[in-house]
C-alpha cells in the first residue's frame, strides 16, 4: 500500500503481511540483483525458486572421466557427470556432448544422394 503525502511531500510506503506467494520469487530476484538479498548468495534465490517449482529439484549426479582414442594412438580424457541412474545411451550422450566442448566440429556438405522408395 503507497499512501501519498500532500503537495510532493514523500511517499509513505506502509507494508501489508500477505501470505507468501507465486510472484514473491521475483521481488527475491530484484534483491539478490541488488545486492540486498538476506542470506548468503544465491541460497536464498535457489529456496524459493523451488518452492514455486521455478526450479526443479536437484537430481544427484555421478561424475566420470572417459577416454577415447584417435587412429593415431592419441589417447584423450573427458571427465563428464550424468545423473544418478543413467543408462549407456545418456553415458554416451554426455560423454559426446563433454567432448564437443574440447574440439571444434564442423560439418561439411559433400552433396545429395538419391535413395529408391521402396
Amino acid at each position: 500500500m503507497v499512501r501519498v503525502g500532500p503537495d510532493g511531500e514523500a511517499p509513505i510506503v506502509s507494508d501489508i503481511p500477505v501470505d507468501p506467494g507465486y510472484y514473491d520469487s521475483g521481488q527475491v530476484l530484484a534483491a539478490f540483483l541488488r545486492g540486498s538479498q538476506k542470506g548468503d548468495g544465491v541460497q536464498p534465490l535457489v529456496e524459493v525458486g523451488q518452492a514455486y517449482r521455478l526450479i526443479k529439484d536437484v537430481e544427484p549426479k555421478v561424475c566420470h572421466t572417459g577416454f577415447m582414442s584417435t587412429p593415431d594412438g592419441e589417447r584423450v580424457q573427458i571427465d563428464f557427470s550424468v545423473r544418478k541412474g543413467a543408462t549407456q545411451a545418456e553415458k554416451d550422450l554426455a560423454f559426446f556432448s563433454a567432448l564437443c566442448q574440447k574440439v571444434q566440429i564442423d560439418y561439411l556438405k559433400l552433396g545429395e544422394i538419391a535413395v529408391a522408395a521402396e
